[in-house]
């Protein structure tokens, strides 16, 4: 034994007498040659067997380790099988490729039954594995598995079907699309989005976030309501801090010289007005008792005086001294209807949006205004564009409270203009006369002043309903 190895020179010949030389064998990968077996230690390259990789491959068998059968190629006709890569000479099958003509093409899985193209890889150039058909890359928004062929699971949407449809905030319609999980109408007050999952950034709130918050403190707002719940901004009230404030000193005189002023206009305006209309005699009776049912309603400001009476047909007039002759010349005389009650109240519609009697509370002077600064204030208002007119549109011009007296059938006879009522809250009650139904009501409002409740009363100018 001994002399039988000393024969073989170590990495240069193996085996019986040394006949085999290690260079011939076609190891894989075998820096060494045991001088007795020769075995390659890290395999055979394909297409050989054996311990030594000394053998081809029998009949029929291919590849690596020769496990490749050659009758599983796709090749278009019976052809030589070579024993190193089973090479198809000629063409392969359709639907499939490769040297040996056993991969799928464009195709996948068993028998390459599973379409490629029938996949959702969120890379449409994904490649395709013939054997597992995974997409590189993941899937398509609403597709799962590794093939993207599986759409997300019920209540599932998105890139990698990880979100939840519950965690939307839709309002309304509630479908879930698997793709991207949009809300089919709206988002709910504080969210925005296609599927509503973002909330309203800073400053911004309200349906689908497209309010701006108002002038708060703090810079934001509850992103549902809008509401400053840090307070407002100095300068700035109400719950949405978008009202702008004026100091109270200026408040007070411009709400008490405007109220005066359109009490003034109103009355003045509508006995114009019926002036105009009626042209019938008007008796010297009537004068007297419409003078006296306005005396005790309002109370003449400083610089007004009831001027004499010159003829029958001469109304109590109120003139301003030192003013203009045609404030001068409107009378404030009674109306003389040539016609019932009713018929005239159809006439006197005026357009719509001339309510000019509202005065929310939150308007209202809370303390008087300096004598001093009446003047400027004044003048302030008369210099700005528009003048008091522009004071006067300011007021509301739609009803705010109930006025359901004026609606009583006994009382529509009394209301001399159509849409225009005193609400039941603030309305001037008569003493009730005895066996007279509803003879409480006249259209007249109580109005509060700077400092005194229910100071002045505005009238509608009186009907003979309200002489009887």
């Amino acid at each position: 034994m001994h002399a039988y190895l000393q024969s073989c020179q170590r990495g240069v010949t193996y085996g019986s007498n040394c006949r085999h030389l290690c260079a011939e064998r076609n190891c894989l990968n075998s820096p060494t040659c045991d001088v007795t077996t020769g075995v390659c230690i890290g395999g055979c390259q394909p297409g050989w067997r054996r311990a030594d990789c000394s053998e081809v491959c029998a009949e029929g068998w291919y590849g690596p380790n020769c496990s490749l059968s050659c009758s599983k190629r796709h090749c278009t006709a019976r052809q030589d099988c070579n024993h190193i890569d089973g090479k198809c000479e000629d063409f392969c099958e359709t639907g499939w490729k490769g040297v040996d003509c056993r991969e799928c093409d464009r195709t996948y899985g068993v028998n390459c039954s599973l379409d490629c193209n029938q996949r959702n890889c969120k890379n449409d150039n994904s490649p395709c594995d013939y054997l597992t058909g995974e997409c590189v890359g993941g899937c398509k928004a609403g597709w799962n598995s590794i093939t993207c062929t599986e759409t997300c699971g019920t209540g599932q949407y998105g890139d990698g079907c990880k979100y939840t449809c519950d965690s939307r905030h839709c309002h309304g319609n509630t479908e879930c699309a698997v793709e991207t999980g949009q809300c089919m109408d709206e988002c709910k007050a504080g969210w925005h989005g296609l599927s509503c999952i973002s909330p309203c950034a800073a400053g911004q709130y309200g349906m689908d976030c497209d309010s701006t918050c108002g002038n708060c403190a703090t810079g934001t707002c509850d992103t549902v309501s809008g509401n400053c719940t840090g307070g407002c901004a100095d300068g700035f009230y109400g719950n949405l801090c978008k009202e702008r404030s004026v100091s109270s000193g200026l408040v007070t005189g411009i709400v008490s010289a405007v109220i005066i002023v359109v009490i003034i206009v109103i009355i003045l305006l509508s006995l114009f007005k019926r002036r105009r209309k009626n042209n019938d005699t008007r008796s010297d009776s009537h004068t007297h008792n419409y003078w006296e049912v306005l005396k005790r309603g309002i109370k003449i400001p400083t610089g007004i005086k009831k001027q004499d009476k010159s003829s029958e047909n001469d109304a109590a007039a109120m003139s301003q001294d030192g003013g203009s002759e045609e404030v001068a010349n409107l009378a404030m005389e009674p109306i003389v209807h040539s016609g019932p009650d009713q018929e005239e109240m159809g006439k006197d519609v005026e357009a719509a949006g001339s309510v000019y009697v509202n005065m929310p509370d939150y308007n209202r002077p809370r303390v008087g205004v300096a004598a001093t600064e009446l003047a400027r204030i004044i003048e302030t208002l008369t210099n700005q564009p528009g003048g008091f007119a522009t004071e006067f549109k300011k007021l509301p011009s739609h009803f705010l409270f109930a006025y359901a007296a004026s609606q009583i059938s006994g009382n529509k006879a009394k209301n001399r203009y159509v849409g225009y009522y005193p609400y039941d809250q603030n309305r001037v009650v008569l003493s009730m006369l005895s066996g007279v139904p509803n003879s409480d009501y006249i259209n007249a409002s109580y109005i509060d002043g700077c400092t005194k409740k229910n100071h002045y009363i505005a009238a509608q100018g009186i009907v003979s309903q309200d002489m009887k």
